[in-house]
């Protein structure tokens, strides 16, 4: 039975855990990319799969425990008694108890919506450590509303000390403000609270109605009722919040992983409430909090500073003291020693599964904005092209979604137009030939030189000495540095553009192409276009669309053939097979920059029916963990 109850446990937190990050992933990269759509109509979405996940998965354990269980010893010892005699023919003399069903059902749905807002505006350290107060909370709830004879009682019938009782509160409480508000992990950090809180009344209720139902119709038959009307709850709440124009398509994927690890995590979670008892499912509880706190922060590539991590340890330190009465816990010291070590090796294990997604990169880096482990500077700018008055240019726009994307929607612009503004403070230079815009101490990540022939020398020398380059895009812009003003420049190529896989999660490359042929024009061509060539249909573009038309576009063709550096760098980052088609408006020094980075040569075609017959460039063959790397976090990190 131990072996059997580790191994549930051990899919109970994998689940979890899995079905948590997905979560958070989804939440955060339907905000990045998608603008228009609003918060609540995500949340649906994501509360309709975790209440129908739920529903699921009692009514398979309740066909079990009807069908199986009375016939296996093994079944019967892991569901209790009142799972298996409960009949459904019962709930027709529920007359008395039908409120009970209906709010617990409500309260259920309305439960998982305030959560999953919360995740949405904040993070899972965060959200995670503030619904550790749960067990507390329902403890004081019992504590006023039941007589003072049974106070204090746990699970195995002895009193918890008195002492012990309002100490242990003091504890957690202690542990889950230093966590909250010193960790540095939770953003909005009023509204989040508040929201959390909510999440905690509510499942608090729900569990109340659910027990009162359980006593007379089995904890399993009861489930099945509640969390078939929690799905219809949000079957409406999803109709009336006009789903009709989601991307479902751009989220089908990680919409089913959350659907599959949302019934792994809520089936095991039935079964192991069976096989413990309330104190040890608190403790199991808690412990799968704090491992999910750790891998999220492996997950997301954040980091996890130390008051997070002491008073996350000192509320489950509080929990114990307040779920284990003063003899029990002495006697459970050789007890504690092995779970930890299971705690341990569940959480290598996990640790290891978040490694390897972000080796696979399904994952999201762009969240490390509200994961981070200190606040963000707001003096730190990010400067882009943008001319007054003009549509706004898809590869210098993409530097501003890339770094919103990195450092939060915080991020302080400085554009083009905002001539007044270049060499105030330092600023951060990334996509774009934008070194022209450089000013004394500023920061170069990924930019590059436009035309070594026609750039201002003479005028930069002071300039540039002062530069902190941490990347350039290719070796004609660090030759051009090095040899032109004397400047150390490093080794460490690439646009910063390849990156936008890693962050905007939602974009997909499409696994049949629409598109046969997309053509994308640089600004200063003619934005008309060809619509054929020979016997090809070719869709044209012009550089100045909405960024996330283009990469849609992009993500639907089987060739991309462009005289824009972005629509073959954004192409090449999603796996789309592309080629330059050389414009007489565009000089191609950024072009031989930006493929001899990434280990090639530029190989042009001087028309349509050429590049058509050339298809796609090889692919690039440059490891991106040096870009990533090299990105000044430093720079956005406020000062302690």
């Amino acid at each position: 039975m131990v072996v059997l109850l580790f191994v549930g446990v051990l899919i109970w937190y994998s689940g979890s855990t899995a079905f948590s990050l997905y979560l958070q992933d989804f939440l955060y990269s339907v905000q990045n990319n998608y603008k228009s759509i609003s918060i609540f109509k995500t949340i649906c979405i994501a509360t309709f799969i975790q209440s129908s996940s739920c529903w699921v998965g009692a009514i398979v354990f309740y066909t079990i425990a009807r069908t199986w269980a009375t016939k296996s010893k093994l079944l019967l010892s892991i569901f209790a008694p009142d799972n298996v005699i409960a009949s459904s023919n019962d709930i027709e003399n529920a007359h008395t108890t039908k409120y009970f069903f209906i709010a617990a059902g409500i309260l259920h749905a309305s439960g998982v919506l305030v959560m999953n807002l919360t995740l949405a505006l904040s993070n899972i350290p965060c959200v995670h450590t503030i619904r550790c107060l749960e067990p507390l909370l329902a403890g004081l709830f019992v504590h006023f509303t039941q007589a003072s004879s049974t106070l204090n009682q746990s699970s195995n019938g002895t009193i918890v000390n008195n002492t012990q009782y309002w100490i242990s509160i003091l504890v957690m409480l202690f542990g889950v403000a230093l966590a909250t508000f010193r960790g540095g992990q939770c953003t909005s950090l009023g509204f989040t609270i508040s929201l959390g809180m909510i999440t905690n009344i509510l499942m608090i209720t729900r569990n109340v109605c659910i027990q009162r139902i359980s006593r007379q119709y089995g904890s399993l038959l009861a489930q099945c009722v509640v969390y078939t009307i929690s799905t219809v709850v949000t079957i409406f709440i999803l109709l009336t919040s006009n789903i009709f124009n989601f991307p479902f398509k751009q989220y089908v994927f990680v919409l089913c992983l959350i659907g599959i690890f949302s019934f792994i995590y809520h089936s095991t979670s039935i079964v192991i409430c069976s096989m413990v008892t309330l104190v040890a499912h608190s403790l199991l509880t808690i412990f799968k909090r704090l491992i999910l706190i750790v891998v999220a922060a492996i997950y997301f590539r954040s980091r996890l500073n130390s008051p997070m991590i002491v008073g996350s340890l000192i509320a489950a330190f509080g929990l114990i003291l307040y779920k284990v009465d003063t003899e029990t816990l002495k006697n459970t010291l050789y007890r504690t020693r092995q779970f930890s070590i299971g705690v341990v090796f569940i959480l290598l294990i996990l640790c290891t599964g978040a490694l390897v997604s972000r080796v696979f990169n399904f994952g999201s880096a762009k969240n490390a904005f509200s994961l981070r482990s200190s606040p963000m500077r707001t003096n730190f700018s990010l400067f882009y092209w943008k001319m007054s008055g003009a549509n706004e240019n898809f590869g210098d726009k993409l530097s501003h979604i890339l770094l919103m994307s990195i450092v939060g929607p915080n991020l302080s612009l400085i554009t083009a137009e905002e001539q007044s503004a270049y060499c105030k403070t330092p600023k951060l230079l990334a996509i774009g030939s934008i070194f022209q815009f450089s000013c004394e101490n500023d920061v170069i990540w990924g930019s590059g030189v436009l035309d070594s022939t026609t750039f201002p020398s003479k005028s930069y020398s002071k300039i540039m000495r002062t530069l902190d380059i941490r990347a350039v895009r290719g070796p004609r812009t660090r030759q051009f540095l090095m040899s032109t003003f004397n400047i150390s420049v490093p080794e460490v190529y690439g646009d910063p553009a390849l990156l936008l896989p890693y962050y905007l999660t939602g974009y997909k490359k499409a696994s049949v192409p629409t598109i046969l042929r997309l053509l994308i024009l640089h600004f200063r061509d003619d934005t008309r276009g060809p619509s054929i060539a020979g016997n090809t249909p070719i869709v044209t573009i012009n550089a100045c669309l909405p960024w996330d038309q283009i990469i849609n576009l992009i993500l639907q063709s089987e060739l991309v053939i462009s005289t824009s550096l972005h629509g073959i760098i954004a192409a090449e980052a999603f796996g789309v097979p592309a080629r330059v088609l050389v414009s007489p408006h565009v000089e191609l020094f950024k072009f031989h920059d930006y493929f001899e980075g990434t280990q090639r040569k530029l190989r042009y075609a001087n028309n349509l029916s050429e590049a058509i017959q050339m298809g796609g460039e090889i692919p690039m063959k440059l490891d991106l963990t040096k870009l990533r790397n090299a990105f000044p976090m430093d720079k956005f990190e406020a000062k302690s």
